[in-house]
């Protein structure tokens, strides 16, 4: 039946669409190591407080706070020969990686012009144009890629189902991602899609959810992986 068949369809895209986030998230992935050689574990924690608290002022979605840390992230893991960034131009940066963020197709985050939005978060302290040409210099060191899938777009992906049997896990599972934005051992030792999965796992744990939930989320995780692939979830 036509029914049928549409579905067919839609399935057909979805995966498609799950493989090629994945492996698009993969194939950006870089070295932790690397990142700490250019900025400090405990100066990228306070980065990531300055965002989630800033972020949760100016009403910005989950999608750009992840987006501005993975794009953070992959600019300082690409500094040359593990040089760290200074002091002085670590706010310029982080105001760079935002702007970067909401132009990359997250301007309805942006109420207000872009200009208005990163005074008022440097508080008048780093200059727009500063801003800008640090954020061209990012786009050079990124190689002009950005907006990669972050670890809350495999999340969103893998809660389109489960949304429908309890939206207490994936609430309690993007919790559960956050906490892990200020560990970078912890966010980047796995694929996003398996971290993704495993915070849906310990939710659904946590709140005892139906084998159902359980299925869903075998199910839609496997989406992300090529049947030749031999990634499965850790042990």
């Amino acid at each position: 039946c036509v029914e049928a068949r549409q579905g067919a369809s839609l399935a057909a895209v979805i995966d498609d669409a799950a493989r090629s986030m994945h492996e698009a998230s993969q194939r950006y992935k870089f070295s932790v190591q690397s990142l700490f050689e250019a900025v400090p574990q405990q100066d990228r924690r306070e980065n990531v407080q300055w965002l989630v608290q800033a972020f949760d002022v100016m009403g910005f979605s989950d999608t750009a706070l992840f987006q501005t840390t993975l794009t953070l992230d992959r600019y300082y893991a690409r500094q040359p020969g593990g040089r760290q960034v200074h002091p002085v131009d670590a706010q310029t940066k982080l105001l760079s990686a935002v702007c970067l963020a909401l132009k990359g197709g997250l301007r309805d985050d942006v109420q207000v012009p872009l200009r208005q939005v990163v005074t008022h978060l440097a508080r008048d302290q780093v200059p727009f144009d500063d801003v800008l040409r640090a954020e061209l210099a990012m786009l050079r060191r990124l190689g002009y890629c950005t907006g990669t899938p972050t670890a809350h777009d495999h999340l969103e992906l893998l809660c389109a189902r489960l949304v429908g049997i309890d939206r207490r896990i994936c609430r309690l599972a993007n919790l559960l991602l956050h906490l892990t934005l200020a560990e970078a051992c912890l966010h980047y030792q796995h694929p996003h899609a398996v971290l993704a999965a495993a915070a849906l796992a310990l939710a659904m744990f946590t709140l005892r959810s139906p084998a159902a939930a359980y299925d869903a989320l075998l199910e839609d995780f496997a989406l992300f992986f090529r049947a030749d692939e031999d990634e499965v979830l850790p042990d």
